[in-house]
């Protein structure tokens, strides 16, 4: 059986959807939220639904994920940690997850 190939075009496609999500979802997270959850929620982690603004706090980013996925449970979320000192690596491990398990855009 033949595995499923991405041609260049869906790869930029994945790409740009990526992107998106952070983009919307950091500016999200600026505008509105982080006068709510600064400082209270400081070192914790918000898994923001930027098609519909919802979000979820919780100590790991797994948890978070878990919680935002009970009310909404498709689409892509921007995960970031609360607080002035944000968790870089964080994203990227979440993008290379989503490499590895073959995830599509939605």
């Amino acid at each position: 059986m033949l595995e499923p190939t991405m041609t260049v075009r869906d790869e930029e496609a994945e790409a740009s959807a990526r992107g998106d999500v952070t983009r919307r979802g950091r500016a999200l997270y600026e505008a509105k939220l982080k006068a709510v959850l600064e400082p209270e929620y400081n070192n914790r982690f918000v898994a923001i639904h930027p098609d519909s603004g919802e979000y979820a706090v919780a100590d790991s980013t797994g948890n978070a994920m878990r919680a935002i996925r009970k009310s909404r449970p498709q689409g892509r979320l921007y995960l970031t940690k609360i607080g002035p000192e944000p968790e870089y690596g964080l994203t990227a491990r979440i993008l290379m997850a989503d490499m590895m398990a073959g995830k599509q855009p939605k």
